[in-house]
């Protein structure tokens, strides 16, 4: 061959690896690891399905976890699906077994527990369980009935980059193998967390008392036993200030979000959908993205890209939240792929470096929360109250599960 042909051969096989690695690297852009070295830290679980990729639109998840909750809830089972981009480099059986006994799953230390750990970049899965449930679900049984059931499907969401439906089709397959086998077991029941099953008003009140009775009791000690003025101010201050901190901690685990759950009575404002809005042209300096804000309703406003993933699974996510919560009202701004001279001015003013960014605003048009300022994490915020919303409407409860060790 001449020189000049091999130099085609070369240029058209980086141009191929230039292409794959591109692709790979969207695909990759959809999970994201957020050490990147290192084993994958053991996250945090309160549910049954716990999805750390957005892989599951929320309402996907919801449905996985009534199933799993029912037959939590009918004979004590325990299933965990746990939804990772990658261990890091650590073997998945290692893994899943370190995140058995750390969260000890199953109850009461019975052993009746079962892990179901995804590995989206790994493309891996694996199955723990737990001493008590062998029976009904034996190690031949997982190592030969689920690969029959989960792999074809598995393989299939994998060519089409982990289409959220096909995902779902085969966690859900999957999950009906390993419910159908361990139905008939019996167990103790759940043992949930005494403060997700007790109302919150409760804990006030409970405060409340406890203050009152404190008060008065200090009244009758100072009465039989004299005191100065100082020391009999220093007990009062004390026993005040222990209320005020015990009111303040309810105050904290009393969120914004759970603020902005509130059902609100009917809105005047447009039927629930999301409402596609164009920019305003450039000339109109004095527009301000407040007066996008619908008074009397919560607004959430929400700057996207077609070509963006996490977009697009955010518009299903506010599909699905709008028919919990008919009275908020949501507003999708497209941006193009480069910046135009009509979008650029926004973006500045905005702060806007990636999409999805989101704005909310409460019902006096009052910004909530930016991508920006008062707090960096809005999308976070946004899906907790999606999620919340999910699980109240289904029934739900967060679960307590032991923290052990994070590692």
């Amino acid at each position: 061959m001449h020189g000049s042909a091999w130099r085609r051969i070369a240029l058209a096989m980086l141009g191929l690896a230039l292409f794959s690695a591109a692709r790979t690297a969207d695909a990759a852009a959809r999970y994201v690891y957020p050490q990147g070295h290192g084993p994958y830290p053991l996250p945090p679980i309160t549910r049954l399905v716990n999805d750390y990729t957005g892989v599951l639109t929320l309402k996907e998840a919801t449905w996985l976890e009534k199933k799993l909750d029912r037959l939590e809830r009918r004979n004590g089972t325990q299933i965990v699906l746990l939804i990772i981009p990658s261990t890091g480099g650590e073997p998945l059986f290692d893994y899943c077994q370190r995140a058995f006994r750390t969260w000890d799953l199953g109850h009461n230390g019975q052993g009746n527990g079962v892990l179901f750990v995804i590995t989206l970049l790994d493309r891996q899965w694996w199955i723990a369980t737990g001493s008590g449930i062998q029976g009904a679900l034996p190690d031949a049984v997982v190592r030969r009935v689920m690969p029959e059931t989960i792999d074809p499907l598995w393989t299939q969401a994998a060519v089409n980059e982990f289409d959220h439906a096909q995902v779902y089709k085969a966690l859900e397959a999957g999950l009906d193998v390993l419910i159908n086998r361990v139905q008939n077991e019996r167990t103790s029941p759940p043992n949930y967390s005494i403060y997700d099953e007790t109302p919150r008003a409760w804990y006030g009140l409970a405060i409340l008392l406890a203050g009152m009775l404190a008060a008065y009791g200090l009244t009758r000690w100072f009465r039989k036993h004299p005191a100065p003025t100082r020391a009999r101010a220093i007990a009062y201050v004390c026993v005040g200030s222990i209320i005020a901190v015990c009111v303040y901690y309810i105050a904290l685990r009393t969120t914004l979000l759970e603020n902005l759950m509130q059902a609100r009575a009917g809105r005047s404002a447009k039927p629930a959908a999301i409402e596609s809005l164009t920019l305003p042209v450039v000339d109109e300096s004095h527009f301000h993205i407040q007066q996008l804000a619908e008074p009397g309703v919560f607004t959430v406003i929400h700057f996207a890209s077609g070509t963006c993933p996490a977009c697009r699974l955010l518009d299903d996510n506010l599909t699905d939240f709008l028919e919990l919560r008919p009275d908020v009202a949501v507003k999708r701004i497209e941006l193009g792929v480069t910046w135009s001279p009509v979008e650029a001015p926004l973006r500045a003013r905005l702060n806007i470096h990636t999409v999805p960014f989101v704005l909310l605003f409460d019902p006096r048009a009052k910004t909530i929360t930016t991508n920006n300022l008062p707090d960096p994490n809005t999308l976070d915020l946004l899906y907790d109250w999606m999620e919340a919303e999910q699980m109240r409407a289904s029934g739900l409860r967060r679960r307590e599960f032991n923290r052990g060790e994070q590692s």
